[in-house]
């Protein structure tokens, strides 16, 4: 019994020197451990720091790669747009029928819009002179970069904008079109839309050579639109080329103020006059009643703006008759002397006479009187054929080719 319990003794302190010694070498490998950090710490920090940043930019360059990109391209990369000069348009001698002025016009981007309050919404709204409610829809398309504020706005208005120092409002120059001729000229020049391009006449006719080419230039803002850096290929403004006219403004004022007069004194709806240079067959002046204003679009009307002296088809009335006396002088069947009875008579059921009555005329008096006795004579002394290709060969039924929107063709 006492040897058992001297065993059992013996065993147990062997287990409890065994147990001391492994205490010691883990007390051992513990302290060693602690050095070790003690001494590296900077090392590890700098490890792990070094390895998050490694895992983030990895991330950000595989997982958010499109997303940054594009938040790139739309909130610090700009393409700007430099408008051309729409070309002038001039009548023949030079004088300015339709010019371009440099105006200001607002934009905002409204995700760089970080300081806006309701003080500067009410100021922007007195000085713009819009409804605050109109205003912060445009304000608030969060989903673009590009938003006109207005356009066409005076440098004072443009300027007392600016010095409200809102992030993400700018001013960009553009063009507003200006016809010093007004409504005197206004159915040949025309005029243009909002955006600057041809709505009806020259304006529309010759909108590819007017227009131009616009700049492009890239740039690169910081967070307060200040352009921190121009990159990229930039392309040159190419202005537009201008346009000449065959009008001569002094003939066009004086056609302008006699149809005028003419309209009002027989309370005509309306009226047109052409004047054509006899040799050449340039239009020197052309004219419509009732007329508009093209610098105040505004109040303009379908009806002023429709150029009856080019889409609307006459009968030729009396300038029918001294092409039937040269066709006839031509074909040497009448001379200029050649004496003819001009009292009345009739063709068919057709009575024709004249309204001042003269029993004998000459070709000349004929033409001088626009006899209408004379000229039917005349003209029943040709061929049916022969008048009938005259008149096709001078271009009746056909345009007549001055280019302008919706020029009539005629019936023959």
């Amino acid at each position: 019994m006492i040897a058992s319990n001297e065993i059992r003794r013996l065993y147990i302190q062997s287990e409890e020197d065994e147990f001391n010694q492994l205490s010691h070498h883990k007390k051992n490998a513990l302290l060693r451990l602690f050095i070790f950090l003690k001494s590296n710490w900077i090392i590890l920090i700098a490890i792990i720091i070094t390895s998050i940043i490694i895992g983030r930019v990895i991330y950000l360059n595989t997982v958010k790669n499109e997303f940054l990109s594009h938040q790139l391209d739309t909130r610090i990369k700009r393409t700007l747009t430099m408008p051309a000069m729409r070309g002038s348009i001039t009548d023949r001698n030079g004088n300015a029928l339709a010019v371009s002025t440099p105006i200001a016009s607002l934009w905002v981007d409204p995700t760089q819009l970080n300081n806006l309050d309701k003080n500067k919404i009410n100021s922007l709204s007195k000085i713009l002179n819009m409804s605050t409610l109109d205003l912060n829809k445009k304000l608030n398309q969060k989903n673009k970069t590009f938003v006109f504020i207005k356009r066409a706005v005076t440098p004072f208005q443009a300027q007392a904008v600016l010095d409200l120092n809102i992030d993400g409002i700018y001013k960009m120059k553009e063009y507003k079109r200006f016809y010093p001729y007004s409504d005197v000229v206004s159915h040949v020049v025309g005029f243009n839309n909002i955006d600057d391009a041809g709505a009806e006449g020259i304006e529309y006719a010759n909108n590819k050579d007017l227009t131009g080419a616009d700049g492009r230039e890239q740039i690169m803002r910081d967070r307060y639109g200040h352009v921190i850096e121009k990159f990229g290929t930039n392309t040159q403004v190419k202005d537009g080329h201008d346009v000449v006219l065959s009008i001569d403004s002094k003939l066009q004022f004086i056609a302008y103020d006699a149809l005028k007069k003419q309209v009002d004194a027989s309370h005509a709806k309306g009226g047109a006059a052409l004047v054509l240079d006899a040799k050449t067959g340039a239009v020197l002046a052309m004219v419509n009643m009732p007329t508009y204003n093209p610098n105040d679009k505004l109040t303009i009307t379908p009806d002023e703006v429709r150029n009856r002296a080019a889409i609307d088809i006459y009968e030729p009335g009396s300038i029918i008759k001294p092409l039937i006396i040269a066709k006839a002088l031509n074909n040497n069947i009448i001379k200029p002397t050649t004496m003819f009875n001009t009292n009345p008579y009739t063709v068919g059921r057709k009575r024709i006479e004249d309204n001042h009555h003269s029993p004998i005329m000459s070709v000349r008096d004929i033409i001088q009187h626009s006899s209408d006795i004379g000229a039917s004579k005349i003209a029943l002394m040709l061929n049916k054929k022969d008048m009938w290709q005259y008149y096709n060969d001078i271009g009746f039924g056909k345009k007549v080719g001055t280019g302008f929107p919706g020029e009539a063709s005629g019936i023959f």
